[in-house]
């Protein structure tokens, strides 16, 4: 059936049709001498019965197309790419979907009546409490994240969003598999750190005043740091094998810190190093443990030292030569292979530190140490001439990078690099602000004209008798690639946090169509059965007389049938209109993206995203479309731009609830297109809270929220980023003012 086919006609026309009914097949009266006035009330009663069968020929329609409609729904949510659960307030599940049983790897039988808090390990149920409770008392959609455990066994993580249902007991919960997500942020994280860790070894250890204390100090602090142990030391040794430095952070807790009292490095009559510390000394091998006392090479821990619960151990060498030794302990988990492997690098930079600062004037020392740092980190290095702003020396990592050769680079001005920076705005490649604390994520062009992600990190430096810029530079490709892992993920989490809202736009329409068409069908059996009652017996109507017949009119209610029929049936008529276009606009939403750019409206994709986010902002703002054409198709990736559109729409929506949440007034979002010489603008304005000044610069950076726990996960601007920028060559940024609202400018090319 066609929607076409369900058309509301108002009471005039509904009349008049009856009445040309009636006249093609009038009912025959089987008397002539009835009154003026009784033929006329026969007459309208049989109008009034015409009337209401072609309403409910209409309610007929209407109840099939919202039974198709629900239909399409229930296949959406059971095969939805998330799980939906509903739950009452005792956490016994009532209702699950395909994909909920999945996630949950139980089957649906035994799934039901049994409680949700059954599949979280035991450090969860705190936080699960709070987050049912919370949305059973404040009736706010509430998130919460946690890994599942099925049968004792770790089992995948997962985001849970939900709300409860109004004038219920029910908790209707969205559950996100965020598994790679999770996966991909460890990774992402890790990379970072230790990309980052490294990096900043080069100064401290590099520098004319570095001195083996120094260089043991800022070694110490980024192994603690990156492994997450509680203890650290580093031991050092001279050319005769005693040794001649300790650096560690457990001075407060130990009292047995100095040279002379430390058994770590005491030397047996046999020549080794004694106890467990010595270990890997003796053995020149790294090594670790998680229950320090069962170690075969463990003889105890002496007076006054701190507990040790796991260790582990790597030696400092250059070839065959022992320069130290650096210890980790009491990391909050087990060590691993990783956590050897991921200091490897520290242990040997720290070799050739050691060896460089014993040997100032080897200068071959020095050149090894530099080589081992910038291999090690993997980092570009282009120095720069800080009065003329050329390029003198770029190293083979860098070239790399670009793609290009020494002569291409060497003496032209480093402006050919072409910086861009996460607003989309060029940038100089060297400031005067130095940066000596990690880096700025840029973009810069290979020598093709390609742009490649670049981490950028800027020294001053002093080289024969000249100011230089020392520009670090990291190729991010791999961390971008990490990022993109993430689209998925976040554009189920995305869908999460919005089927909530969208369960209750069909939900509610539903609930009124229900209780119309109940009413519609009681008052049709009453009207019909006071009409058959008269139409099959005249001769009593006749001899009754139309004062009978009035009171019975009147006792049977039929003026108000008459006059509340139509308002139920368009009432309905527009709820299964309102579900027939969320369900349309989420399947527009959830249709698979192409693998290449396909011409698309914009402006559809614009429209359908207020429609899926119409719960998000329908109680706190009106949207308001200002389009230059009805449509406006250009090629693009249009799933990728409609996950793009729904977090900015949903971002302007959190923040105008924050503004008007307690108000009686609405804001705004205003939704512009229009095409400015080769490119489309898309301008999504919103009058809510605004971003703080200090917040702005970083909105696209991942992992980044302003918002509270469980609201935000701090990936969908810096997906958008990723989508507009990389995917489509576009640009976005944002302007806003606390208090005032929030402005984002989408340029996308038309060609």
């Amino acid at each position: 059936m066609k929607k076409s086919e369900v058309k509301y006609m108002d009471p005039d026309t509904l009349r008049s049709r009856a009445q040309a009914l009636l006249k093609k097949d009038p009912f025959a009266l089987t008397t002539n001498d009835n009154p003026v006035e009784l033929q006329a009330v026969i007459q309208e009663l049989q109008i009034h019965q015409i009337e209401l069968e072609l309403q409910n020929e209409e309610l007929r329609l209407t109840q099939t197309e919202l039974k198709e409609s629900r239909d399409s729904f229930a296949d959406l949510y059971d095969f939805a790419p998330i799980g939906y659960l509903t739950v009452g307030r005792n956490g016994a599940i009532r209702h699950i979907n395909l994909t909920g049983t999945k996630l949950l790897r139980t089957d649906r039988q035994k799934i039901i009546n049994s409680r949700l808090q059954l599949f979280f390990e035991y450090d969860s149920l705190f936080g699960y409490n709070q987050f049912i409770e919370k949305a059973f008392d404040t009736n706010v959609q509430v998130a919460f994240e946690t890994q599942l455990v099925i049968k004792n066994n770790p089992g995948p993580y997962v985001r849970l969003e939900g709300f409860v249902s109004e004038g219920t007991q029910e908790f209707r919960i969205a559950m996100i598999d965020i598994t790679e997500q999770i996966k991909a942020k460890e990774i992402l994280e890790h990379n970072l750190n230790l990309s980052s860790a490294l990096a900043k070894l080069y100064a401290p250890i590099i520098m004319p005043d570095a001195t083996v204390s120094t260089s043991a100090h800022v070694v110490l602090e980024e192994v603690i740091k990156l492994t997450g142990s509680q203890y650290g030391c580093i031991g050092t040794f001279d050319a005769n094998g005693s040794l001649d430095h300790i650096s560690t952070n457990t001075m407060n807790d130990c009292r047995v810190v100095s040279m002379d009292e430390s058994p770590m490095f005491r030397v047996n009559s046999a020549g080794e190093f004694a106890s467990l510390q010595g270990y890997s000394l003796n053995t020149r091998k790294p090594f670790f443990t998680n229950d320090v006392a069962k170690h075969h090479a463990s003889t105890g821990i002496p007076d006054g030292h701190v507990k040790l619960n796991n260790l582990l151990s790597i030696p400092v060498l250059l070839g065959d030569n022992l320069f130290g030794q650096v210890m980790l302990a009491n990391k909050s988990s087990d060590y691993t292979e990783n956590d050897i492997e991921n200091l490897k690098p520290f242990t040997n930079i720290f070799a050739l530190a050691i060896q460089r600062l014993k040997n100032k004037h080897d200068l071959t020392a020095v050149k090894e140490l530099l080589h081992r740092i910038l291999l090690g980190i993997k980092a570009g290095i282009i120095v720069v001439d800080r009065e003329t702003q050329k390029i003198e020396t770029i190293n083979n990592i860098a070239l790399d990078m670009l793609q290009g050769a020494e002569e291409n680079y060497v003496g032209m001005n480093i402006d050919v690099l072409n910086c861009i920076n996460s607003s989309g705005k060029k940038v100089p490649f060297c400031t005067a602000n130095i940066e000596r604390n990690g880096g700025t994520d840029l973009r810069i062009s290979k020598y093709d004209g390609q742009m490649v992600p670049i981490q950028r990190i800027v020294l001053e430096d002093v080289i024969d008798g000249k100011n230089k810029f020392l520009g670090i530079i990291f190729d991010i490709t791999g961390r971008k690639k990490l990022e993109r892992r993430l689209a998925l993920s976040q554009k189920m989490e995305s869908i999460g946090q919005l089927s909530a809202g969208i369960a209750h736009e069909i939900n509610t329409p539903s609930q009124y169509i229900g209780g119309n068409l109940k009413f519609m069908s009681g008052a049709f059996d009453e009207i019909s059965s006071f009409l058959n009652k008269y139409r099959n017996d005249f001769d009593s109507l006749c001899k009754t007389g139309q004062k009978e017949l009035q009171t019975q009119w009147d006792k049977q209610d039929i003026d108000y049938f008459l006059t509340e029929l139509p308002n139920s049936i368009l009432q309905s008529i527009e709820g299964v209109d309102q579900i027939s276009s969320i369900v349309s606009a989420l399947k527009r939403f959830s249709h698979p993206g192409s693998d290449s750019k396909v011409s698309s409206d914009i402006n559809d994709a614009l429209k359908t995203t207020s429609i899926i986010c119409r719960n998000e902002w329908k109680y706190h703002a009106d949207v308001v479309f200002d389009f230059k054409d009805e449509e406006f198709s250009i090629p693009c990736y249009i799933n990728e731009l409609n996950q793009v559109f729904v977090n900015i729409v949903i971002n302007a929506a959190h923040a105008l609830k924050q503004k008007y949440e307690h108000s009686d007034t609405k804001g705004t979002i205003t939704i512009q297109t229009r095409d400015v010489d080769k490119w489309f603008e898309i301008i999504i304005h919103d009058t809510g809270a605004g971003i703080p000044a200090e917040a702005l610069p970083r909105v696209f950076d991942p992992f980044f929220t302003t918002k509270e726990m469980g609201v935000g996960s701090g990936q969908g601007l810096a997906l958008a980023y990723s989508i507009i920028t990389e995917k489509h060559g576009g640009t976005i940024e944002f302007k806003s003012e606390e208090g005032v609202g929030t402005t984002c400018l989408i340029r996308l090319p038309i060609q």
